[in-house]
């Protein structure tokens, strides 16, 4: 829980944290670390407020992400407040991918995370690697997050077609498209009401305060790309270098998503004092 100035209390949940091992960490930190645990995830997010992420691998596309969506998930019973395990999916695999959503469903996966720019190359919407996984995640009732932004082939409108042709499927719109396809996740987050738009790694703030005002804070959701991005700057982007109301902020941090996984969001940790957005 965090606490604004005004003293308002709200559940925050992180909707992008990646957990486990590989070689990009070295990249983001200068050499220093290849792996994110759940322990230390839980522990650095906890400091912060923050009650609950949706937790998946770290990118492996050499792999089927078979060890790491098993570890996800022993992480998620080990940690059952905190974490909400997604898995992660190499599309390639086809056949496999898909009967994958079917055995990671069934050992309590609550959704799944696609990047369509580093797990292969493949297009968001494809209709041989993408929609039979879609399928098989909607009939699990399993939420789906795409990587969007930076390539074509992720673009925001890709993933919007999709959200489009399965209007009983739950999509997040992750990164809102990125500058390059902002636009087209707002167009289609206004006319779908099973797509919702995530904050991480998006610049500038004014653009997620207007994104809030023309959708309403029912569609837009947090989350900080941790541990390739300091989860403290990504709330300081939201509660300080956004221009929301405490009602709008409190769906916007975790609100939304409670919801939709039907959370609890009573805490029995004491809240963290954050500056509220209007005191920014």
């Amino acid at each position: 829980m965090i606490k604004t100035s005004g003293g308002r209390e709200m559940f925050v949940l992180d909707c992008h944290a990646h957990v486990g091992h590989n070689s990009l960490m070295r990249r983001f930190t200068g050499g220093k670390r290849e792996k994110h645990f759940a322990d230390e995830a839980v522990t650095n997010s906890g400091m912060l407020g923050i009650d609950a992420m949706i937790a998946f691998p770290v990118s492996n596309p050499h792999t089927d992400y078979s060890v790491d969506n098993q570890r996800v998930l022993k992480w998620a019973e080990e940690f059952p407040k905190q974490i909400i395990p997604f898995i992660r999916l190499q599309p390639h695999f086809e056949d496999k991918a898909v009967a994958d959503v079917h055995r990671y469903a069934a050992g309590g996966a609550r959704g799944i995370k696609l990047h369509p720019r580093l797990d292969g190359g493949y297009v968001a919407n494809d209709d041989i690697l993408v929609r039979p996984i879609v399928e098989a995640a909607i009939e699990n009732d399993m939420v789906m997050l795409f990587h969007t932004g930076e390539t074509w082939n992720a673009s925001a409108g890709l993933l919007g077609d999709l959200a489009t042709r399965y209007p009983e499927g739950k999509f997040i719109c992750g990164h809102m498209g990125m500058l390059d396809s902002y636009h087209d996740a707002v167009a289609y987050a206004r006319r779908l009401d099973n797509f919702w738009l995530d904050t991480t790694d998006f610049w500038p703030p004014t653009l997620i305060t207007k994104a809030v005002r023309e959708l309403g804070p029912e569609k837009v959701v947090f989350g900080t790309d941790t541990p390739y991005i300091p989860a403290h700057a990504e709330m300081t982007k939201l509660i300080s270098g956004c221009d929301l109301t405490d009602d709008e902020l409190a769906l916007v941090m975790g609100g939304n998503l409670a919801r939709v996984f039907g959370l609890d969001t009573t805490s029995d940790s004491a809240a963290v004092p954050v500056p509220s957005a209007s005191a920014a």
